[in-house]
């Protein structure tokens, strides 16, 4: 009876690509970004039990949302090799991917800079009130020479 069911349900599908694809790509989603969450939580866990580091929380919170873009970029390279496209639309998904890539490190960077920022103005009186006073730690790197500082 359930034999007969799926069969008649999978004959029921289109396999084309146009339906495959998506479906990929959506598992893909589905499938990675609780194992991210899952594979964060326990990383914090560990290294908050293991180490003194103070940054862990920094790099952390820099990470997730940047994971969370790498997997959808992952999605967006999926739909481009299961995808019938022409040179046009396997060149505007190869667009999307590398803007995403590129917006994943934009926002780790700015992330992790922010955190690493608030981090050292608990130990500094001068960055608390630069902190304060910008309202911003991109004017408060600006002003204390941080411009070119890798």
């Amino acid at each position: 009876m359930i034999s007969q069911f799926l069969h008649s349900f999978i004959g029921a599908i289109p396999l084309s690509p146009w339906v495959v694809g998506p479906v990929i790509a959506l598992l893909w989603l589905v499938i990675l970004l609780p194992i991210k969450k899952t594979a964060l939580a326990r990383t914090h866990h560990y290294l908050a039990r293991r180490t003194r580091w103070v940054r862990v929380d920094s790099l952390i919170d820099a990470l997730s949302p940047t994971l969370t873009l790498i997997v959808l970029a992952g999605a967006v390279a999926l739909l481009d090799w299961t995808l019938p496209l022409n040179a046009q639309g396997t060149h505007v998904l190869y667009i999307v991917l590398v803007a995403t890539v590129v917006l994943a490190l934009m926002v780790f960077a700015d992330l992790i800079s922010r955190g690493l920022l608030a981090r050292m103005a608990v130990r500094s009186p001068a960055l608390q009130g630069e902190l304060a006073d910008s309202g911003h730690y991109a004017r408060c790197g600006h002003r204390l020479g941080l411009d070119g500082v890798p």
